[in-house]
């Protein structure tokens, strides 16, 4: 059941000295396939390009792949550390992560 949705989102990066609150707002699709919930949606950035992005949302995971002016796939999964290449027009930045809980996540999209 495809529909058009409204998808603010909200994450907070920390590295050893700082710690930034980053939001960002679009129109989008939400869609259910095969039990996953499917979000859709382009950024546009600073420079005018477009980045086409994707979060599949399932019960043991959470998604981000992003197409476009930023190249990456970011899995987030609760007790896993996880490694990504995040590919943008200044040039590559490899990232870790570790998540404890991912249904905090999913109850703010479902």
């Amino acid at each position: 059941m495809k529909k058009e949705v409204r998808i603010h989102i909200t994450g907070i990066q920390r590295n050893e000295e700082a710690e930034e609150l980053v939001e960002s707002a679009a129109f989008g699709d939400f869609d259910t396939i095969a039990g996953k919930y499917y979000l859709k949606y382009e950024e546009l950035s600073e420079e005018g390009g477009i980045t086409k992005t994707i979060i599949r949302i399932s019960d043991h995971s959470i998604e981000v792949m992003k197409h476009g002016d930023a190249e990456s796939k970011m899995i987030f999964c609760p007790g896993k550390l996880t490694e990504t290449d995040y590919a943008t027009p200044y040039g590559n930045l490899s990232m870790s992560r570790s998540e404890e809980h991912t249904s905090e996540l999913q109850s703010h999209y479902v």
